[in-house]
């Protein structure tokens, strides 16, 4: 501390300067109907036409503009626009009922037909079936295929300087003169440098196919009790990423990517350049439950109970065609490191209301599983689960007819956040789990 003066610190420091605006116009028309007609009872159908008019830009002052900062993100001119027209229909119509009326098939469809300025057509279809099987059970299922046009960001952002974290494989020993991108032993003790990222008008679209089937139940014996089960499965091509991991790895792996990869005399990379590209596929399938059950009210009051949980049974993500697939469910990789972050295998929720005349309690439970990361210096470690109790009390006063108190304590337990020790700066999965301990709080709220 004090090791540097004033004036030195005046001297080194400087403001840069962003300057950019994003504009949206849009236009909306639909037309829907109700179809009374049809054998097995009403139907309903809609179409409409939408238009959209986007552009962005973004303007760097001319220290930022130039490269010469340290410390900061230096980046270029960003300009783009574009416009899409869309036409869409949707239907929801009963396909079948019994004579009795307990059971019936109903059917939902939709398609979509967009134009891009930049990308051209596609026609995207979704359909669904909803059965009734009875007075307790629903069963449903749907299909739908999805599109995604890359943001103008990622067509045409300028290029962006980062020092970024990276795992250098030219910096084992075991790999040089056998990795054929690996010919000098880098220095191991460097773990950050300098990326270029930045848009690429040659990006292909994203796409997706949906699938889900799941079940209602309605609990004929208890009255106000709903069960859900879905299971779903998601799979994606073409996904948009800028790795500077992805193009690092294959150079060493294979040699590929040789103008993207710059190494000084001494073997150690200076400057990786990383736009965006169509690198990824990703596979996720799991289970979404949820249970909600409303207690006939009493003289005490009236209970409600809500609760929801997601098990993510793969996230399987694969960077291209010929790399392996990774299972990423139950893992944290910190973004700093290009990582997605925290997918906990298990997220929960319950909660519980208690409702009588003006007072209103709510008492609510929030889990996040275990999940394992990867050290750099090999060797993994378990970030533990975490479980929040949230407490409120609230009173609605006579009081301009709507004025309400309330009293609530957040983390009641005081549950700290479990450690992540790759994460970056911070030591927590902070996208995941809060580093704030108990917190008590009140508010006045008035509806008008």
């Amino acid at each position: 501390a004090g090791s540097i003066a004033a004036d030195q610190l005046a001297f080194i420091r400087a403001d840069g300067e962003i300057r950019g605006d994003s504009e949206l116009s849009s236009l909306q028309i639909s037309i829907s109907n109700a179809l009374l007609n049809l054998p097995f009872g009403r139907g309903d159908v809609a179409f409409g036409f939408e238009h959209r008019q986007e552009s962005t830009s973004k303007r760097p002052g001319p220290l930022l503009s130039s490269g010469g900062t340290i410390g900061s993100v230096n980046l270029q001119q960003t300009e783009g626009d574009r416009h899409v027209s869309e036409l869409y229909a949707e239907t929801v119509f009963p396909a079948w009922k019994s004579a009795s009326d307990r059971y019936r098939l109903d059917v939902e469809a939709a398609v979509r037909y967009s134009n891009y300025s930049d990308f051209g057509s596609t026609t995207n279809p979704k359909i669904g079936l909803r059965l009734q099987a009875g007075a307790e059970y629903l069963l449903r299922a749907t299909y739908a295929e999805g599109f995604r046009a890359p943001s103008l960001n990622q067509l045409y952002e300028g290029a962006t300087e980062d020092q970024a974290f990276i795992d250098d494989p030219c910096q084992q020993a075991a790999n040089i003169g056998v990795l054929p991108g690996c010919s000098q032993l880098a220095d191991p003790t460097r773990n950050q440098f300098l990326v270029v990222t930045g848009g690429n008008p040659a990006l292909q679209s994203e796409s997706a196919q949906t699938y889900g089937a799941g079940l209602v139940w309605t609990p004929r014996r208890l009255p106000g009790m709903v069960f859900s089960a879905d299971y779903f499965r998601i799979e994606q091509e073409d996904v948009v990423d800028a790795s500077a991991q992805f193009i690092v790895n294959q150079n060493a792996l294979t040699g590929r990517f040789e103008e993207h990869v710059s190494r000084d005399e001494a073997g150690n990379l200076t400057l990786v350049s990383a736009r965006n590209i169509n690198i990824g596929e990703r596979r996720i399938s799991g289970v979404d439950l949820a249970v909600n059950y409303t207690h006939p009210e009493r003289r005490w009051g009236q209970l409600t109970l809500t609760g929801s949980a997601t098990w993510i049974e793969e996230y399987r993500a694969r960077l291209s065609a010929d790399a392996p697939a990774l299972d990423l469910a139950g893992t944290f990789r910190d973004e700093a490191s290009e990582g997605l972050g925290g997918i906990p295998e298990w997220k929960a929720h319950l909660g519980l209301r208690w409702d009588r005349r003006r007072w209103r309690g709510n008492y609510q439970i929030h889990y996040v599983g275990q999940m394992k990361e990867t050290l750099s210096g090999g060797g993994s470690h378990s970030i533990k689960p975490w479980l929040v109790h949230d407490l409120q009390i609230s009173y609605k006063f006579d009081l301009f007819e709507g004025l309400r108190w309330t009293l609530g304590l957040d983390n009641a337990l005081d549950a700290e956040a479990p450690l992540a020790i790759t994460a970056f700066n911070d030591n927590i999965d902070g996208r995941t789990h809060e580093l704030k301990g108990r917190f008590w709080y009140t508010k006045l709220s008035q509806r008008f």
